[in-house]
C-alpha cells in the first residue's frame, strides 16, 4: 500500500507541496517564490493542514524536470533531505516523475492522448507525447525540444496541456495546468500505484538541456 505520500515540485511556475493517502488530497501548499527554504515551508504548511507528521509518510516524489534548472535541483535536493536516513528499500520510498506525466495526471479520464508542453524560454518549448491505457500513462514517444513556431498541429491535434499560455495559434484543445504536485500526490498514493511506470526509484533530473554555463580556461597559455 502506498500509505501517505508528499509530492514536491519547484521546477514549475508555482512551486507546491501535497500530501495525500489512498487516492485523496489531504492539502496541498503553493508559493510563487522559488527557493529551497520556501518549499521546505510548503511541506510544514501542508503537514499542519493535513494534522499528519512526517514519521507518517511512506513514500515522496519528486517532480525532476523538465522545467526551471534551479528548481529542479530544489526539489531532488529537498526530497533526499527529507528522507537521509533512508536505507534501500525502507521508508519513505522516493521516486520521480517527468513534468510531462506530472502533467498528464490532470487530463479527465475520458483523454486517451495528449501532447505535454513545458515552456523552455529562449523561444523554444519542451514537450512529450503521452497516451492512457486503462488508468495508466505511458509515452508514445520520446521527450523533444524544438522552438515554439514549429508547433504544429498535424491532421488531428492531440489536447495540449501545459502550465503557461502559449504564443501560437492551436487549434485544437489548450488547457492551463494547476500547480502539480496535488495531482501526482492523489495518483502516487492510489492502491494501484506502487508499481506504475509513470513513476522511478531514482532521483535523476530531466533537464533536456545543458547547463547555461561556460566553464573557464584552465589550460596553459
Amino acid at each position: 500500500m502506498p500509505g501517505l505520500v508528499l509530492a514536491l515540485d519547484a521546477s514549475s511556475i508555482e512551486m507546491s507541496a501535497a500530501l495525500a493517502e489512498d487516492g485523496g488530497l489531504l492539502a496541498e501548499a503553493i508559493a510563487a517564490a522559488r527557493s529551497g527554504p520556501r518549499l521546505l515551508a510548503l511541506v510544514a504548511d501542508a503537514f499542519r493542514a493535513a494534522g499528519r507528521a512526517p514519521a507518517e509518510l511512506e513514500s515522496i516524489v519528486a517532480v525532476a524536470g523538465p522545467g526551471s534548472f534551479t528548481g529542479v535541483r530544489i526539489t531532488l535536493a529537498t526530497a533526499l533531505g527529507l528522507a537521509p536516513d533512508r536505507a534501500a528499500g525502507g521508508r519513505p520510498r522516493l521516486r520521480t516523475i517527468s513534468t510531462f506525466a506530472a502533467l498528464a495526471l490532470q487530463a479527465p479520464a475520458e483523454t486517451r492522448r495528449l501532447l505535454a508542453v513545458v515552456d523552455a524560454l529562449r523561444g523554444e518549448v519542451f514537450l512529450q507525447e503521452l497516451g492512457r491505457c486503462g488508468k495508466r500513462w505511458t509515452a508514445n514517444h520520446p521527450p523533444r525540444r524544438i522552438a515554439t513556431g514549429a508547433l504544429e498541429s498535424g491532421s488531428d491535434p492531440a489536447p495540449v496541456w501545459t502550465q503557461q499560455a502559449l504564443p501560437i495559434d492551436w487549434p485544437g484543445e489548450l488547457h492551463l495546468a494547476r500547480p502539480l504536485a496535488a495531482a501526482v500526490a492523489e495518483h502516487a498514493s492510489r492502491p494501484d500505484a506502487s508499481d506504475d511506470p509513470i513513476f522511478l526509484d531514482h532521483l535523476n533530473p530531466v533537464y533536456l538541456r545543458s547547463a547555461a554555463v561556460t566553464l573557464p580556461n584552465t589550460g596553459s597559455r
